[in-house]
């Protein structure tokens, strides 16, 4: 989920991104903080087309390797220890992560998400 910051005092203008985690064991989910939108939004500045962010971001990780390493490190990389023994993600994207293929995001130079966990979008839910 995604939400805007505020100190308690004043609004800033940073829009603050966050995965809650819910597991069966759990008595209510845990809140994983990620990233901030300007972070993302910086991985997407240089494309001038849809096309060319596709292919910056998932394309051939030679081409641009610190680009899919950051999309990473932002968007999966704290989730995961959470995710010990789980094969099947149910996740609902929220703000700009709704531009993000998780299923093509890529874990290191030869897997993609999709071959470590099964994920289910939330327009998949049953």
């Amino acid at each position: 989920m995604n939400f805007p910051y505020s100190n308690g005092k004043k609004w800033s203008d940073s829009i603050l991104y966050v995965a809650l985690i819910l597991r069966p064991n759990m008595s209510s989910p845990a809140m994983i903080p990620l990233f901030e939108e300007k972070e993302l939004d910086s991985l997407f500045a240089f494309s001038n087309s849809d096309e060319q962010m596709v292919q910056r971001l998932y394309g051939t990780r030679m081409d641009h390797p610190s680009n899919w390493k950051s999309l990473y490190s932002l968007l999966w990389k704290k989730i995961e220890p959470q995710l010990k023994g789980v094969r099947k993600v149910y996740y609902s994207p929220s703000g700009m992560l709704n531009r993000i293929s998780f299923a093509a995001l890529p874990i290191n130079d030869t897997l993609l998400l999709t071959d470590k966990y099964e994920m289910v979008s939330g327009e998949q839910y049953p």
